[in-house]
Order: structure tokens, then C-alpha cells, then sequence
């Protein structure tokens, strides 16, 4: 009676769903980030994103920009940084940037996604085999 739970194109079907459903986390993750990057919640982006729609947690991000408080708190940054680069011109540069948090840049992330996504489908293809 189960039979068909075990046939070939059932398999099909399930590796399909669980592929959307991964597919579907990593472009939750865009409107997350953007969220992160503006003050607002990671997390809350991220679950309204895969329950909606990642397009319109992008939309509505960008269209509700920064929070007040990560405004004030970038600005604050610049400020500091400005004075640090203007003032500090007898320190070397090393002493300048050492207390400076870089972040880790887009493309760097890019890659780390498409390896994961590209060792992910390895992974589904030799199982499938």
C-alpha cells in the first residue's frame, strides 16, 4: 500500500521540496542582512522573509531604512573616525586602524554561500547515485 513512498519519483519530489526549502533559507538571508546592516532585527527579518516573501522583506527594509538609534550610532562612528584620521597624524598608521573592526566583505560571504550551496548539491547528487 506504501509502495509508492519508495518509488523513484517520490524520491525525486522529496529531494525537490527539501532543495526549495534550502533555497528558500538562503534568500531569507538577504533581507536578514540588510536588516542587520540598518539596526533592525536579524532574526525577525529572517522568519517574516521565509513566511512571505524574501522580495518583500527587501522591500519593506529598505523602504523603512535605518533605526534611530544605529543612525546616531554610525554617525557618532564617522565622527570619531574623522577626528582619529585628522588628529592622529603623528601616530603610525598601524596605530591609527589597529582598534578598527573591518567587516567581513559581501563577496567574501558570496563565496562562502556558493560553496556551501555547491557542496550541498554534491551532496544530494551522490546520494541520488
Amino acid at each position: 500500500m506504501l509502495d509508492f513512498l519508495y518509488s523513484e519519483t517520490a524520491f525525486v519530489a522529496v529531494i525537490i521540496i527539501i532543495l526549495f526549502i534550502f533555497l528558500l533559507c538562503v534568500l531569507a538571508l538577504i533581507p536578514a542582512h540588510m536588516a542587520k546592516q540598518r539596526g533592525r532585527s536579524y532574526w525577525g527579518w529572517f522568519i517574516f522573509s521565509v513566511l512571505f516573501s524574501c522580495f518583500l522583506g527587501i522591500l519593506f527594509v529598505a523602504a523603512l531604512g535605518e533605526t534611530d538609534e544605529h543612525r546616531k550610532f554610525r554617525i557618532l562612528e564617522e565622527e570619531r573616525w574623522k577626528r582619529g584620521l585628522f588628529t592622529n597624524e603623528s601616530k603610525s598608521a598601524s596605530e591609527r586602524y589597529s582598534d578598527r573592526h573591518y567587516p567581513i566583505s559581501i563577496q567574501m560571504k558570496m563565496k562562502k554561500l556558493l560553496a556551501l550551496c555547491l557542496a550541498s548539491i554534491l551532496a544530494v547528487a551522490s546520494f541520488c547515485k
